[in-house]
């Protein structure tokens, strides 16, 4: 900054440094990579530009950048500086710079060969380049420490770069090979993220967002359908994982737009319909969704025989989207075509039926079929052990977790989700752990464990905070709420429930357990609602409205749920009644006919009485009765 100050006033005696100007030439400077001579030759600019023009304009600084006072040979213009730094370059280190120049956000080794080794560049010529490259100063180096070194042009190199490739006459082929690159490096990657380090290679296509992100670009602009859509299939675990959907579902609508999708392969175009359904339905567009995945359907009845391979899967891709909109009969009839479908087919179709099978039994679990949703998901097992994927059973595992909270079975819940757990940690799928962890603690909390629930809150929470996926944030700051609710923070539980409430449905929830959960908090919040008056509500859920998520994680992670204990006058007056006559050694029918209740209400009082109190069992509910003086009569 001193040196743009130094040399503006040499221009302007009147130029200073101020409060205002500050932040403006310290962009400038840095937008112009703190080359000395460029920062000479942009303040020579203050002539006559405005700060501001000149900083819209240096998006074309190589033509800006040029010295009014030509006769001093260190203000040559920059682009004599690069035009004489350039053609001392080898042909093949020409070359690589200019192919080097379509990186957006640096490169490593691995995608420099990947994209920039073909025609007369060989992918063991790129170290030796790159090396030479950076030993002139035109490539540096921006992470060695890293698990894999990192590269990129300075910005005005690489705008010069650019502009040598297109008066090559090449750029076309150089962005259509760069396209290639990257989408086969995807591909190869895309497997992995199942594998037993899924974090890393969501973190891989992070860093190489912004490069993906010109891949796609050009393959919309240059009408590379059928490219650009296998790449968007890739990245939709980055979206996923990054709450990127909005984006996916651009890059979608814009590919599919394009007129060279109706001659693609009916198999490409037919997955890239029900791919692109899946991600508007993440982003909450069912309309878009139900179109994409009904023409997908459409076109695999059409075409007969030749649209058979991929008409299971567009009706299983269709009967989730009616799923998700909670038209559950007609998803149950869609899926049911689907398996027939493939069985129909009889050749490598266990994985449609097994998916199909699967989201049978949720939707059953839903709908409170029991032994419907239990026939589904026993069948899914099977396939999913004769097919030997400890991933595809924890799936089904954590699904029989949910039937049986639904049906108050909550040990074999347990059971059922701690043997998910353990195949899921087999496999190395950390992205689900998060989601089976938050609905064990559900049950471990509704069983009168709030510690284990506490410790299982936690992880899953933080997971989803470094996974950054905001609508996953929400439902564990909602776990948290239930476990302040069932321990008597109850004005911390409101609060948690006011943020939550306070952000809306930011995207659709796919998980096995979201109805089971969403009834879960439903239960806590009438808790709250019945413990406090209407004013402290509204004061505690107010305060949780008006907090930002960075405050209201801070807060449910420092909550002491140690220190908070349930208080005998927690329990209602009927429940109150209940306890007393289990201390006098009733059963749950003789309690029923003695107080006029049905059998079925006196077992929910006796749950809300286990998890008010925290306790585990009936004799722990008698020895509370006993310790209370409650004498077993109801009053």
């Amino acid at each position: 900054m001193s040196l743009f100050v130094e040399r503006a006033r040499s221009l302007r005696p009147e130029f200073a440094l101020t409060p205002e100007n500050a932040p403006l030439i310290a962009e400038l400077c840095r937008r112009l990579d703190g080359l000395p001579l460029a920062i000479e030759l942009a303040s020579a600019r203050v002539g006559v530009l405005s700060l501001r023009q000149l900083r819209e304009r240096l998006e074309q600084r190589l033509d800006v950048l040029t010295s009014p006072t030509p006769g001093e040979l260190r203000h040559r213009t920059l682009r004599s500086v690069m035009d004489w730094s350039y053609q001392l370059l080898s042909t093949p280190e020409q070359l690589l710079l200019r192919r080097l120049s379509l990186f957006a956000s640096g490169f490593t080794l691995a995608t420099a060969e990947a994209c920039c080794a073909w025609g007369e560049l060989e992918a063991p010529q790129i170290l030796d380049l790159l090396t030479a490259l950076i030993g002139k100063s035109l490539v540096m180096v921006e992470a060695l420490e890293a698990e894999e070194a990192r590269y990129r042009l300075l910005e005005t190199v690489r705008q010069y770069a650019r502009e040598q490739l297109e008066a090559s006459g090449a750029w076309q082929e150089t962005y259509d090979h760069y396209l290639r690159g990257f989408l086969r490096m995807v591909g190869e990657i895309s497997p992995q993220i199942e594998g037993p380090q899924p974090q890393r290679w969501v973190d891989w296509l992070e860093r190489e967002h912004e490069n993906l992100r010109v891949a796609l670009e050009w393959a919309c602009r240059h009408r590379r359908a059928q490219e650009g859509l296998r790449l968007v299939g890739h990245l939709t675990v980055l979206w996923d994982g990054r709450g990127h959907f909005r984006e996916g579902l651009a890059w979608y609508e814009r590919l599919l737009g394009l007129e060279e999708v109706v001659t693609m392969p009916l198999p490409q175009r037919m997955n890239a319909l029900v791919g692109a359904s899946l991600v508007a339905l993440l982003t909450g567009d069912a309309a878009v969704a139900t179109d994409w995945a009904g023409q997908a359907v459409a076109l695999g009845e059409a075409a007969g025989e030749v649209g058979w391979p991929q008409l299971g899967f567009a009706l299983v891709g269709l009967a989730t989207v009616a799923k998700v909109k909670g038209d559950w009969e007609t998803a149950l009839a869609l899926l049911e075509r689907g398996i027939q479908h493939e069985r129909k087919r009889g050749t490598n179709t266990a994985r449609v039926i097994y998916f199909a099978l699967l989201v049978s039994g949720m939707i059953e679990t839903d709908l409170g079929r029991p032994q419907d949703a239990r026939r589904h998901l026993e069948e899914a097992l099977e396939i999913a052990v004769e097919t030997g994927s400890p991933y595809d059973a924890a799936l089904v595992f954590d699904a029989l977790g949910q039937l049986a909270r639904a049906t108050g079975r909550l040990a074999p819940a347990v059971s059922q989700m701690e043997k998910a757990l353990e195949l899921f940690r087999q496999s190395g799928a950390s992205r689900d752990l998060p989601n089976l962890e938050r609905h064990l603690a559900y049950a471990c909390l509704r069983l009168g464990d709030p510690r284990r629930a506490y410790t299982l809150f936690r992880q899953s929470l933080e997971a989803q905070l470094q996974r950054d996926h905001r609508p996953s944030i929400l439902r564990g700051l909602l776990g948290f709420a239930a476990l302040a609710a069932a321990v008597g923070l109850y004005r911390d539980s409101a609060c948690l429930q006011g943020f939550a409430g306070s952000q809306g449905k930011a995207t659709v929830n796919l998980d096995s357990g979201d109805q089971a959960d969403a009834l879960e908090d439903e239960h806590y919040a009438a808790l709250v609602r019945a413990e406090l008056s209407e004013l402290e509500l509204e004061t505690a859920t107010e305060k949780g409205r008006a907090m930002r998520l960075e405050e209201v994680v801070s807060y449910a992670l420092g909550l002491d749920f140690r220190a908070a204990k349930p208080r005998s006058h927690d329990l209602t007056r009927r429940e109150r009644d209940v306890a007393a006559l289990i201390g006098a050694g009733l059963s749950n029918g003789e309690i029923a006919a003695r107080l006029g209740l049905s059998k079925r209400t006196v077992e929910k009082h006796i749950a809300n009485i286990l998890l008010k109190l925290a306790l585990k069992n009936r004799a722990q509910i008698v020895r509370w009765a006993l310790e209370q003086g409650l004498s077993g009569e109801p009053k």
